[in-house]
C-alpha cells in the first residue's frame, strides 16, 4: 500500500490494483507473517484423509502406485520413493541431513478471520499428488546428478532441486556463469531417514506479526516489468489492441478459465 516504499525496493515492480484489492493483499501478507497458533499438519492430514476416503489406511501404497505408476511416467524419473511418499504422507517435501522443519509454510493456507481480529479457521489448499519437485528437481544441466545405478536414482530430487536453485541464484546476483564445487555432494537417492514424530505448529499470540530485519533492494532487472493489474482487466483486454499479438505465453489458474470466453 506504500508505493514509494515499494519502487524503492522494487522498482520494477507496478501495483495497479484497487483499494480493496491491496488491502486483501495486505491481509494476507499479515498472516504470512503472524505468529498465531497454527498447525499445518492438523490441515494437511484432514485435506489427505477426504482425497483418500477408505484408502487412507493403505495410503503408503496408493503413494507408492501413483509414484511409480503415474508421475514416473510422465517424466518424474528423478523424484524417489522415500521422499515422495514422505511428502505424501506429512506435507513435507525437502529434507536434509542434521536439519529438521520448524516453521510452516503458509503461502498455500486459507485463513477465515472470525471477527477482524482472529484467525478462527484454516484450511490447506495447495495441490497433494505431484508434488513440487516438478519445478526444479526433475532436470539438471550437470548429469551427475541424473545417474541412475541399477534402476535407483544416485540423488534425489531434493538435491537436484538445491543444485539447480544455487545456480539460479547465484547467475541472477553475480551475472556471471556457475561453477558447481562438489565438495558437499551426497548421494542419497536410496537412502531412507528416520522421520521425527515432532510436529511443526506455530504457536503465539494470535496477530503478533514477526518482526524481521529492514529488507534489502531487489535487484536490478533490465527491460523487465512486473505488472499486477485487476481481475476485472481480464475481460476488458482482449478489448484493447495494444494486447494483441502482445504475450506470447499465458499461464491460467483454473478458477480463470472463464474469462478466456470470446
Amino acid at each position: 500500500t506504500n508505493e514509494s516504499y515499494l519502487k524503492d525496493i522494487m522498482p520494477f515492480v507496478d501495483v495497479q490494483l484497487k483499494y480493496k484489492e491491496r488491502d486483501y493483499l495486505e491481509n494476507v501478507f499479515k498472516f504470512w507473517g503472524s505468529v498465531d497458533d497454527f498447525d499445518i499438519c492438523l490441515s494437511w492430514d484432514r485435506r489427505l484423509r477426504k482425497s483418500l476416503g477408505v484408502r487412507y489406511d493403505t495410503r503408503m501404497g496408493v503413494f507408492d502406485w501413483d509414484l511409480h505408476m503415474r508421475l514416473h511416467h510422465v517424466g518424474g524419473i528423478q523424484v524417489c520413493s522415500q521422499e515422495y511418499k514422505h511428502w505424501r504422507a506429512t506435507g513435507v517435501a525437502f529434507t536434509w541431513l542434521e536439519s529438521e522443519v520448524s516453521k510452516s509454510n503458509r503461502s498455500l493456507v486459507c485463513c477465515v478471520i472470525s471477527n477482524g481480529e482472529k484467525y478462527g479457521h484454516y484450511g490447506y489448499l495447495g495441490e497433494m499428488e505431484t508434488g513440487p519437485y516438478v519445478a526444479y528437481g526433475i532436470d539438471c544441466e550437470d548429469l551427475a546428478f541424473l545417474k541412475r545405478q541399477h534402476g535407483t536414482n544416485s540423488h534425489r530430487s531434493t538435491d537436484v532441486t538445491e543444485r539447480n536453485l544455487r545456480q539460479y541464484f547465484y547467475e541472477l546476483e553475480n551475472g556471471e556463469e556457475y561453477i558447481h564445487t562438489k565438495v558437499n555432494n551426497l548421494n542419497l537417492g536410496a537412502s531412507t531417514f528416520a522421520v521425527s514424530e515432532n510436529k511443526v505448529v506455530d504457536c503465539g499470540t494470535a496477530g503478533d506479526i514477526v518482526k524481521t530485519r529492514k529488507p534489502c533492494r531487489c535487484l536490478n532487472i533490465d527491460d523487465v516489468k512486473v505488472k499486477f493489474v485487476t481481475i476485472n482487466a481480464l475481460s476488458s483486454m482482449k478489448h484493447k489492441e495494444n494486447f494483441h499479438n502482445f504475450f506470447n505465453l499465458l499461464y491460467f489458474g483454473s478458477t480463470y478459465l472463464k474469462y478466456l470466453d470470446g
